[in-house]
């Protein structure tokens, strides 16, 4: 770099100068390659593959080691260098995958020589067996990388005619082991599930598309070869674009500003902004204050009172807007999302400190995504006082959003949009240009020599005026050539004929020029007959494209709406997915972590980059931590620590508090509230209006505690587990509350097993009464309220 500045500099005078700028340059490069070789030595041990040069994809050598070489996540303490943080990450991230791939491997052995195969079914791994090939025409399977596989519906682990598009087997992204039957997965191909919406029905029927990973055996299959297939029941999906992404060059943290703090969290928090510079809380204050205990004030800020925040708010607020880093913990119901949007409000009216570029909302789920952006659209449409314009501020990036609204700024919808917008333009162009030859033909007239007395002057001349009008119909006609569309078809028959004819006529050689003059009028005139009809046709075509145009006509290409947007909305796996085409294009500066408690730290990383210079992590470490694949490995390893949480634990560690805990709680009844303070959070109030809620109707008390003794049951051929005792007094449960009065979707079922909320889904959705009555599992629960 040195060498290249001075001599772009033109500060070289002499060729010695130049050599000895090269000597200079050559010390550095040996000094840079030293350390790295340390930094290495460091953090590969012997025999390792460098994690950079490791396939993401599982080789087959490594599903029969016992287990592959990882660094626990260092919760405490600084790591020396990015790259040793990068290889604890990736390597963690890498063998939470991969460890429950090889188990199952394990468990299918087993459950191959078992006897009893309906009871020791493996759990890691779904099974369809029995499996064929869609064979090319020369009888070849596997010759291409996307194929088709063929499974009989009778072996389907899951029914697929009970399946729901939250369904977790052979999903879009789903990663599948082969092998020839008899079994033998050390000679494995690896295959991901390619699945489109449009491919339900197939899949239903077992037909189903994958890609092949260009690696592993090739095969010679038969229309008699079957295959059994082997799915992980971790996601692969989600960890695939985190890894690619950890893996890809632009991950280079010595370019991060962030980096120094994910390296050393004991680092104090710099500010990024002084309090001192113009902001604009024109749209966040409010004449109507809130009654405060403490009002307190920030330099340059308005009262909390003023934009109607609590104390510990209003702090986190004004770190948000000034610091590096900050770090929100949101108890149950202190607001996270109210936070979050308030931050979020304050940049949309500030821009300009963020260099014009978008700020992103990363969050772990889409229901908590568009939770969080149905928001932001409203308020984005009362700035600017337009939908269409406030729309434009607001890009969902990445698909499965269930929010019509949110799907309104989605990144597909607004290609889409688009597309239809540029294919409308074009078909009413062209039907503009079928109008215009059609009212030019019904203008059309053979001119005739003003008198006929067969004399050969006379003749010459009719016949030069009947080829000169004949050319100009067919330049005419040249212009345009009858398509046979959907609703022009009945006409465009006669259309095309009468043109023929008349074409046959004008370009006839061997007719007499008044034999063919006539001829040719006659013809002209059989197609003016035909026109009308066709002509009302294409008018009703150009009304309906006109009406269809109509509501695409702000959609924008593509280039447009990236540049115009100022927020950014994708969960963990999308920042992860799209970071090279889409942020690293826009450059965003801050970045916004939704359940950030609940997200593995690896993937949050992933999703950053170099030009982030602004960091919010908002959640509960207090709360869930982050679901990972393989109970042993995370706890071996500490996986299931957040970000967020290991900056926490360290700032406890040295007596400091650097995140703003809200204390003010405007969701639990206080009965529920005690259950969690003191014991959990020591500083946490009620607001005022939870001491209002009206008692459950029907029962004695708002809170029950109910034990018994019926025990819990594995699910067959799953980890999970299922109690159908509580699961039907649960039920009958629900049933009285609604017989009581209570409303059944302000019911809400909460079970910690995927198995159970199998159970009582099954059981509340044959009540027409209970169909509005909500089931799901505590983590899938996050973010919801009934």
């Amino acid at each position: 770099m040195f060498l290249k500045q001075t001599i772009q500099s033109g500060e070289h005078s002499s060729i010695v100068d130049a050599q000895a700028t090269m000597q200079l340059y050559l010390l550095e490069k040996s000094n840079w390659e030293a350390k790295f070789k340390e930094t290495l030595a460091q953090t590969v041990s012997p025999g390792q593959l460098h994690w950079r040069l490791m396939t993401i994809y599982p080789r087959e050598d490594e599903l029969f080691v016992s287990r592959e070489f990882v660094r626990p996540n260092k919760v405490m303490g600084v790591y020396k260098s990015s790259e040793e943080y990068l290889d604890t990450q990736f390597r963690l991230l890498r063998e939470d995958f991969m460890k429950p791939l090889r188990e199952g491997i394990k468990e299918f052995e087993n459950w191959q020589k078992s006897k009893d195969k309906k009871k020791n079914l493996p759990t890691t791994v779904w099974i369809y067996q029995n499996v064929k090939l869609k064979l090319d025409v020369q009888g070849n399977a596997v010759t291409k990388q996307m194929q088709t596989l063929k499974i009989p519906v009778e072996q389907l682990h899951v029914d697929m005619s009970s399946m729901t598009e939250d369904s977790r087997t052979l999903v879009n992204g789903s990663l599948l082991l082969l092998t020839p039957n008899p079994p033998n997965f050390r000679k494995t191909k690896v295959a991901i599930v390619y699945r489109s919406e449009d491919d339900e029905m197939d899949v239903r029927e077992g037909n189903l598309i994958v890609n092949f990973i260009p690696d592993g055996p090739t095969w010679k299959a038969t229309a008699s070869t079957t295959f059994t297939v082997l799915e992980s029941v971790a996601f692969f999906e989600a960890y695939r674009h985190s890894l690619q992404a950890l893996q890809a060059k632009s991950m280079n943290m010595e370019l991060m500003s962030l980096s120094k703090y994910i390296l050393n969290p004991n680092l104090p928090f710099a500010t990024i902004r002084k309090d001192t510079q113009k902001f604009n809380f024109s749209q966040q204050t409010s004449p109507n204050n809130e009654n405060l205990d403490e009002d307190i004030k920030f330099n340059g800020f308005p009262a909390a009172s003023k934009l109607e925040l609590s104390k510990s708010q209003y702090e986190a607020y004004h770190s948000a807007l000034t610091k590096e880093l900050t770090i929100i913990q949101g108890p149950p119901g202190t607001g996270k999302t109210y936070i979050a949007l308030r931050i979020i409000q304050f940049f949309l009216c500030n821009e300009n400190l963020l260099n014009k570029t978008p700020l992103v909302i990363v969050s772990n789920t889409n229901h908590s995504l568009d939770h969080l952006l149905e928001k932001v659209i409203h308020y984005a449409r009362h700035l600017m006082n337009s939908e269409s314009k406030g729309d434009d501020l607001i890009l969902r990036i990445g698909g499965r959003s269930k929010s019509e609204l949110v799907e309104g700024v989605s990144l597909f919808r607004k290609r889409d949009m688009f597309s239809r917008k540029t294919f409308l333009e074009n078909q009413l162009a062209i039907l503009d240009k079928k109008l215009r030859v059609m009212n030019e033909l019904a203008k059309m007239e053979f001119k005739n020599a003003s008198k006929v007395d067969g004399s050969q002057k006379t003749l010459a001349t009719a016949e030069t005026l009947a080829n000169n009008s004949a050319t100009k119909i067919l330049k005419l006609l040249e212009k345009w050539t009858v398509k046979e569309e959907k609703d022009e078809a009945e006409f465009a028959l006669p259309v095309e004929s009468a043109i023929c004819s008349l074409r046959k006529v004008v370009e006839s050689t061997g007719m007499a020029a008044s034999s063919k003059l006539l001829e040719a009028k006659s013809e002209l005139i059989k197609l003016k007959l035909t026109l009308p009809p066709f002509q009302k046709a294409l008018e009703a075509s150009r009304a309906y494209l006109k009406s269809e145009l109509s509501s695409v006509q702000n959609a924008k290409s593509e280039s447009v709406f990236l540049k115009s947007a100022r927020v950014l909305g994708m969960t963990v796996t999308g920042s992860a997915k799209y970071k090279a085409r889409i942020l690293c294009r826009l450059k965003p500066q801050l970045v916004i972590v939704e359940e950030a408690a609940h997200v593995i730290e690896a993937t949050v990383v992933a999703g950053l980059t170099r030009f982030c210079k602004s960091l919010v992590l908002i959640g509960d470490h207090k709360q869930l931590r982050p679901s990972t694949a393989d109970h042993e490995l995370t706890k071996a390893n500490q996986l299931d620590v957040s970000l967020m949480e290991r900056f926490v634990k360290n700032a406890e560690a040295h007596g400091i508090e650097n995140w703003t805990q809200l204390d003010t709680q405007r969701r639990m009844r206080p009965e529920i509230s005690k259950l969690i303070h003191p014991a959990i959070y020591t500083t946490l109030h009620d607001h005022p209006n939870v001491c209002k809620y009206p008692n459950v109707r029907g029962v004695a008390k708002n809170l029950f505690f109910i034990d018994h003794n019926q025990s819990d049951q594995q699910r067959t051929g799953s980890s999970t587990f299922v109690n159908t005792s509580e699961a039907d007094f649960i039920f009958n449960l629900c049933r009285y509350l609604v017989c009581q009065g209570n409303e059944p979707d302000k019911i809400t079922i909460i079970t910690t097993y995927q198995g159970q909320r199998i159970q009582l889904e099954n059981l509340v959705r044959r009540h027409k009464e209970l169909e509005s009555t909500r089931v799901c599992c505590v983590d899938g629960f996050q973010g919801f309220y009934s």
